[in-house]
């Protein structure tokens, strides 16, 4: 039977120092590994940010223009269709007019216009609606054919005029619209418009980026 001492005291056995040593350097280790391993993370998120803030990636917007339907827009021109479908939109709204809808139609044209031209286009726009109120005439507009220049975001819309006072018809001629638009933080805004009747509308129906711009400058 085995008995104990109860004075019998435990004696600490210290570790070799090798085994210390051995333990410290792999603490040491494991610390230092997981420094270069931070290192690395931060350098490669200081390289990606630069490249993300170095790039300018092509952005497409889809917009719905009026009548429903989709199409897009880079950040600095529309596509063909966007374009064709917007010119036929405004075309109808300022060539088909009665004296008690003109106003508030042509000045819903001003949602699209750009900053810098929309008080042109509202004193323009005014004396129209102004004009057809006085003569108690009305007009309608019948388009038949759309040429689109997508490079420089002008438009032509041609068709047939007419101008009704009461049930007559009073003239009936070719008529051109021209708009010049652009793409500005991915909406497209109308820059100038401009309409030509008669038999020169007929058979120049090129788009009127030139026209619209001396219309400009000699005004």
């Amino acid at each position: 039977m085995t008995s104990t001492d109860p004075n019998r005291r435990e004696t600490f056995v210290p570790q070799p120092s090798e085994g210390v040593a051995a333990t410290v350097a792999a603490r040491l280790g494991l610390r230092r590994a997981a420094l270069v391993a931070l290192g690395a993370s931060l350098a490669t998120n200081v390289l990606l940010g630069l490249h993300v803030a170095s790039c300018r990636p092509v952005v497409t917007t889809v917009l719905l223009p009026p009548g429903g339907g989709a199409w897009s827009v880079t950040e600095d021109r529309a596509d063909r269709d966007y374009l064709e479908r917007m010119a036929l939109d405004l075309a109808q709204r300022l060539g088909s007019l009665t004296p008690s809808t003109a106003q508030k139609r042509l000045l819903s044209i001003l949602d699209y216009a750009a900053p810098e031209t929309h008080a042109d286009l509202s004193a323009q726009l005014r004396r129209e609606a102004a004009r057809l109120a006085k003569e108690h005439a009305s007009t309608v507009f019948f388009p038949e054919r759309v040429t689109v220049d997508v490079e420089r975001q002008a438009v032509s819309v041609t068709g047939l005029s007419k101008t009704l006072i009461g049930s007559d018809v009073t003239s009936s001629a070719p008529a051109v619209w021209h708009f010049l638009f652009r793409v500005s933080a991915g909406r497209l805004e109308l820059l100038r418009l401009a309409r030509e009747d008669g038999e020169r509308a007929a058979v120049d129906t090129g788009p009127g980026r030139e026209k619209l711009l001396q219309k400009g400058d000699a005004s």
